[in-house]
């Protein structure tokens, strides 16, 4: 039968080689946090899981925020990759380091202002907030670490490595797992066994990720920590501005997120509870669909490097297809199992009857969400970080008028309405915008 059970043209197969690993990397997260969810969906209250996912919208903020750590790292280190400038593949890493390093300490040192603002701008009832402040009071230690895996990850993304990223991700997503485990069902640590787990499992993850990167054979060339370039003041300056755009497109995101539990948490503590339960369900299916995302981002950002155009719209399009193929999949897989997750995720009956309700909203949700992923993907890849910047504020307007109109007339049915219609306007836009970040040959 030969060396491959089917054949698929070179540019597809390499797809596939970058996406496979990140695939398995990426769904270690959200199995992650749904192990969180589950344990703390089994305890006797409805209170513990809401504050948990309370804590976590605080954190996504905080670091998601900062994704632009892993984002720029890829396409920068990608792009030189692609010119064969290794030294120049040495400095982004340790510029990006720098600035990891910075933001942490910072967050660390203004960590007490941070929470008192998020909780102010929440505006839940006590017994949500004091749950939702003990899990935040402690994760918030994991910053420095945290951020500088970003680096990492993005750093052996844009080296064409898809295996590192995938041991790293899932030895820190494992060890957190076992973690969450021994500290709540064995040491009854309750919410803050949940963030304990974390911030050690991040640091943990910090001291391999530093191992392995230095056993790369770019870094076997020499330390470049005293090179005079590394504080290059263009190179400083362009990384700034991309970090600035991409941070302003992850902040908007992450407001369409904070909307919607906002929002949800204004129907009750038993809807923004089932709402988490139903948003692991969009976690999977989103860090699914940005292996192939993350595949086009590393491909076609060496491709821009060398300014093949043909070759950029050929990767762009595969990218699709197979994107497209794993919504489908991600829908049957969601449409058999849902019924039988939920249950896993909380024992109690109130939140398993308002999941299953609402629960084919978020199994139709990759069919509206995949073209934003994989054009997310492609414009990171280019560094057309403005554009990707202002469409996200754009679809964050969007949802938020439909959000206005559909929640008071369809409640929490409206609400998830506008996280569609969000989603689908993230592909749309960007899907208009692709012609014009296309180099000219």
């Amino acid at each position: 039968m030969g060396k491959h059970l089917f054949y698929l043209p070179k540019r597809y197969r390499m797809v596939l080689a970058l996406a496979g690993p990140i695939l398995i990397a990426n769904l270690s997260t959200p199995l992650l946090g749904a192990v969180d969810t589950a344990v703390m969906g089994h305890l006797d209250a409805s209170v513990y899981l809401a504050g948990v996912a309370l804590g976590a919208m605080i954190f996504s903020f905080l670091y998601w925020g900062f994704g632009f750590l892993r984002m720029g790292t890829t396409a920068l280190c990608s792009q030189a990759r692609g010119q064969k400038a290794y030294t120049e593949m040495r400095l982004v890493f340790w510029r990006g380091v720098f600035v990891a390093v910075a933001i942490g300490l910072v967050l660390l040192g203004l960590h007490q202002i941070i929470g008192g603002i998020a909780f102010w701008l929440l505006d839940v009832e006590n017994s949500l907030e004091k749950q939702a402040q003990h899990y935040f009071n402690i994760r918030i230690w994991s910053a420095p670490a945290t951020l500088i895996n970003y680096v990492l990850l993005g750093w052996f993304l844009g080296n064409g490595d898809a295996r590192l990223p995938l041991y790293l991700q899932v030895f820190i997503n494992l060890l957190n797992i076992f973690l969450d485990l021994l500290f709540v069902i064995v040491l009854a640590m309750g919410v803050e066994g949940v963030a304990l787990a974390t911030v050690i499992a991040e640091y943990s993850g910090t001291m391999a990720g530093l191992w392995l990167l230095l056993r790369q054979p770019v870094f076997q060339q020499g330390w470049s920590l005293q090179d005079k370039n590394i504080f290059l003041a263009t190179a400083i300056k362009r990384l700034i501005l991309i970090n600035r755009d991409i941070f302003i497109r992850t902040m908007s995101l992450l407001l369409a997120f904070a909307y919607f539990t906002k929002s949800g948490a204004n129907l009750g503590t038993d809807i923004v509870a089932a709402n988490a339960i139903l948003l692991k369900f969009m976690e999977f299916a989103a860090y699914g669909l940005d292996g192939f995302a993350f595949a086009g981002e590393t491909l076609i950002a060496a491709a821009y490097g060398r300014k093949n155009r043909g070759l950029m719209k050929k990767l762009t399009r595969i990218c699709l297809i197979f994107g497209g193929i794993s919504a489908v999949a991600m829908v049957v897989f969601f449409a058999l199992m849902a019924r039988f997750l939920i249950p896993l995720m909380t024992s109690l009956p109130a939140l398993q009857n308002i999941a299953t309700t609402f629960s084919p909203w978020v199994i139709f949700m990759p069919i509206f969400a995949v073209w934003g992923f994989i054009y997310d993907g492609v414009f990171l890849g280019t560094t057309a970080t403005r554009a990707l910047r202002n469409s996200m504020i754009l679809c964050l307007l969007i949802m938020v008028f439909c959000g206005y109109w559909l929640v008071p007339l369809c409640g929490n049915h409206g609400l998830w309405a506008s996280m569609m219609i969000f989603m689908l306007a993230r592909g749309v836009v960007l899907g208009l915008y692709f012609p014009a970040i296309l180099p000219r040959n």
